[in-house]
């Protein structure tokens, strides 16, 4: 009996043996096929991409320009990238705080602007045109970079967008060129772009930069010497014996009007901005204001007349007196190239 079960178990055991090496075979055999194609592929876009970056087969005419650019057309290969980080090869994951803008992208954006110029009568065919298609593709390329960056420090601060906000922004856009469907219109004749486009490549970067602003510009820390000095302006323009004209030569930053002893000449309601004319047109003759602030910097008004259109309304003449405060867009302009300072940029192909 014992006999039996050994005789049966050795059999069953040297039955199975013979199968074991067909089926190891044809796993070795699956396995090389699936290391050749990854080696195919990887060969592949290994010379695809030297042909791309090295010798920019896409803007050729033969076969390896229609490849390329098919390759381009559905692979995201990178023109440029940027990082904030210090990048560590010893550290994998480095290479994920890049921020890759593709090829794709950024062609698709050039032939907008293509678009927009040769509906506005540009040849860009001409040597001289080639040299401004050149100029567009460099120009669109650091406009994405500088979105990328303002994304990331956007990032930093916290910053973000709800869909509440990018739909009033795009209603407010909208609006004022009518209604959405001849926006539509428009973007899509000057640019080929779609509502999606205009979103993605004006209304959000238009936020992110108008919040980001708000943020990082101190308007009360930045604007503090400006207002000393008009403070101090001030005092001498209110003594007794002040000659203001004279006072606006000396100390106006209003270039068209400091020579004129800051005579702004006649004007009525709507051509000054609210904030200075709401205070111009409630002096009284002769009276000199207090500061008065706008978007220009602080002001110092004084009413010389008034008298009355013949259209029955108001008109007065008036000098002041302006001390310049900062630029906001400019200070932050200043600001961003300060922060790109900070950034890692690289460009794998040159963009004319």
């Amino acid at each position: 009996m014992d006999n039996n079960n050994l005789t049966t178990k050795k059999t069953t055991e040297e039955t199975k043996k013979p199968e074991s090496k067909p089926k190891n075979k044809k796993r070795m055999k699956i396995l090389i096929t699936i290391l050749a194609v990854i080696v195919l592929i990887a060969g592949s876009l290994t010379v695809l991409g030297l042909g791309i970056y090295k010798y920019s087969w896409q803007r050729g005419t033969g076969i390896g320009s229609k490849i390329a650019a098919t390759a381009i057309n559905n692979l995201p290969f990178p023109i440029a990238a940027t990082n904030i980080e210090e990048y560590n090869w010893k550290e994998p994951q480095g290479i994920f705080a890049f921020r890759f803008i593709s090829i794709k992208d950024w062609e698709k954006n050039v032939n907008s602007l293509m678009q927009y110029y040769e509906k506005e009568g540009v040849d860009l065919g001409t040597p001289e045109g080639a040299e401004q298609l050149n100029q567009i593709k460099s120009a669109v390329l650091e406009k994405m970079i500088m979105d990328k960056i303002i994304d990331d420090l956007a990032r930093e601060q916290g910053i973000s967008l709800s869909r509440a906000e990018i739909e009033a922004e795009i209603e407010l856009a909208t609006s004022a060129f009518g209604n959405q469907e001849e926006v539509e219109k428009m973007i899509s004749e000057m640019y080929g772009w779609d509502m999606n486009d205009f979103k993605q490549k004006v209304i959000i970067p238009y936020l992110q930069q108008k919040k980001l602003l708000e943020v990082v510009f101190d308007t009360e820390a930045e604007n503090a010497e400006s207002k000393k000095k008009a403070m101090e302006v001030l005092e001498k323009v209110k003594a007794s014996d002040a000659d203001f004209e004279e006072l606006a030569r000396e100390y106006s930053e209003d270039p068209f009007t400091r020579d004129q002893g800051g005579d702004l000449g006649t004007f009525e309601r709507g051509v000054m901005v609210p904030s200075f004319e709401d205070v111009a047109f409630a002096l009284e003759r002769g009276q000199v204001s207090d500061l008065v602030e706008t978007p220009y910097g602080y002001h110092i008004i004084k009413l010389e007349d008034r008298g009355q259109l013949d259209t029955g309304g108001e008109q007065i003449r008036a000098r002041h007196i302006l001390i310049r405060t900062v630029d906001p867009n400019q200070w932050f302009n200043d600001w961003l190239s300060e922060q790109k300072e900070n950034f890692k940029i690289f460009k794998f192909i040159s963009e004319s």
